[in-house]
């Protein structure tokens, strides 16, 4: 029984497992057959690699000013009497464009004259009253004298009535008499000297008064100016030759210049010279120099560009809820004054140019071949690379310093990473590389080119430029004129391709009329 079923058991073996193996066959031939059928079914966009110029530009919005503003207001409160320019008014310098109602103005100044005229009648009194003061003390002068004379003669008379007093020639009662008139000679010219300083005294005070009172004239004098100016200030004066392009009274209101001016008018210089104030974002500023070209765009004249230039960026920089950024002002010529002021301007200001450079577009930069072919692709050092990337096998990273004009260290290696890019001041044989200043670095990275012989994608290294927004600058590498670049993929497989798309490679935009880049 038991040898019996030995055999059975064996052929169910090898069945099961002939089966088994046949199974994975018809799976692997499947598989297989899938990633064919896949392949086939997957198809490429590609754009050519062609030479064009490429223009990179950076993007504002600014408003259209005159190069010079005036704002004329009034220096004195009153009523508007008169209005001699209105909108669009052409006016010289010194023409009289408003006049205020003088009758105030008028009548203060008849008050400070007459204030006037108080204070120097005042003066004149003042001098009449020293010269009085003076003569007085003249006479108290010489009244002090005659006193001293007198006193002095009295004490004569009284020293000779001692002595004689003494020796017995005169009485008593005459010795007396002596003493009591030097008394009196002396008493009268201790009251003379005090006449005297009483005298000085008052002249002093009377001089003083005198030089209150020419202060008070030229107090006087200063309010009559001051009324005179004021009066002049009621009529309003062009400081410059120009056109009003603003008017803001009206014959019989009152504007009231307490703190500040009230302003009446807004005249512009010279519309023919205009200019455009921009703010720059602080992550743009660096590429913004002083005389770089540029194009702007208004609402008025849809489709037209109008040149510019940079003529300042200011260092001062505004700062709007955490956003920083910097004036730019833009010469602009108006000869035909199409442009007014107030206008909103669209500013692309070019911060580098490239004549003839060969150019791919940006879609090619977010492109990433499916996985089977990334797979099979031959790519250096065995690594599959993303966009952007540059892992290159040691000799040609050595060509690569080569193009850079680095030279080789000792052994072979290229330059350190101290001259990984191509700077402004190069040496003549790469001359061709110097841009504006603000450019930016020269990026290397990996494109996927479509061989016409094979029907297949291929790993091409290059080293990009500059960029306009839609296209970048392949500066060198391995694309040549003509070549098809990969820009994206469709059919089976095409979904990994527009998932590595959703991280767009950016690079700053120019939208000048070459440049057709999108507008912000």
């Amino acid at each position: 029984m038991n040898e019996s079923s030995t055999p059975g058991r064996s052929r169910k073996k090898i069945v099961i497992l002939s089966g088994a193996v046949a199974f994975a066959v018809l799976a692997l031939a499947w598989v297989y057959n899938g990633r064919v059928v896949r392949s086939a079914q997957l198809h490429f966009t590609t754009s050519p690699a062609d030479r064009v110029d490429i223009t990179m530009g950076v993007g504002a919005t600014g408003t259209l000013h005159p190069v010079v503003r005036v704002l004329v207001g009034s220096q004195v409160s009153g009523r508007i009497w008169k209005l001699n320019a209105d909108f669009n008014s052409q006016v010289r310098r010194g023409q009289v464009i408003a006049e205020l109602d003088p009758s105030t103005f008028n009548a203060n100044l008849l008050q400070a004259e007459a204030n006037l005229k108080d204070a120097e009648a005042g003066v004149k009194a003042n001098q009449a009253s020293i010269e009085n003061a003076r003569a007085n003390l003249e006479t108290t002068k010489a009244n002090r004298e005659r006193f001293r004379v007198e006193m002095e003669n009295a004490q004569r008379n009284h020293k000779r009535a001692l002595e004689m007093f003494e020796q017995g020639l005169i009485p008593e009662q005459q010795r007396d008499a002596a003493q009591a008139e030097y008394d009196r000679s002396r008493a009268q010219l201790e009251a003379a000297d005090a006449q005297l300083e009483q005298a000085q005294a008052q002249i002093k005070s009377m001089l003083s008064q005198a030089e209150q009172a020419k202060a008070r004239v030229s107090q006087a004098n200063a309010s009559l100016e001051l009324a005179r100016v004021n009066l002049s200030h009621t009529i309003i004066k062009s400081p410059i030759d120009g056109i009003v392009i603003s008017r803001d009274v009206d014959v019989g209101q009152t504007v009231a210049a307490s703190l500040q001016a009230p302003t009446l008018f807004t005249i512009a210089n010279d519309l023919t010279k205009m200019q455009v104030e921009t703010n720059i974002d602080e992550a743009d500023v660096g590429r913004v120099q002083v005389g770089q070209p540029a194009t702007f765009t208004v609402d008025a004249f849809a489709g037209e560009h109008f040149v510019g230039e940079v003529a300042q960026v200011r260092l001062s920089p505004i700062t709007v809820q955490n956003v920083v950024t910097y004036t730019a002002i833009l010469s602009v010529d108006n000869p035909d004054l199409r442009l007014r002021p107030g206008m909103t301007a669209t500013v692309n200001i070019q911060v580098a140019h490239r004549s003839g450079a060969l150019r791919i577009p940006n879609a090619a930069l977010r492109f990433r071949p499916p996985e089977e072919i990334l797979a099979r692709a031959k790519l250096p050092e065995g690594r599959p690379q993303e966009p952007g990337t540059f892992a290159e096998p040691r000799e040609r990273r050595r060509q690569e310093g080569a193009w850079r004009g680095e030279r080789p260290r000792p052994g072979g290696a290229a330059g350190g990473r101290g001259q990984d890019r191509w700077r402004a001041g190069d040496p003549p044989e790469r001359g061709h590389l110097r841009t504006h200043p603000g450019a930016g670095p020269i990026r290397p990275t990996t494109l996927w080119a479509l061989n016409p012989k094979t029907q297949q994608i291929e790993p091409r290294q290059a080293l990009l430029g500059i960029s306009d927004g839609n296209f970048t600058e392949v500066v060198r590498g391995e694309v040549k004129e003509g070549d098809l670049i990969v820009t994206g993929s469709g059919g089976e497989g095409a979904e990994a391709n527009s998932q590595s798309a959703q991280r767009p490679f950016f690079l700053p935009q120019w939208r000048g009329p070459g440049g057709g880049g999108p507008r912000r």
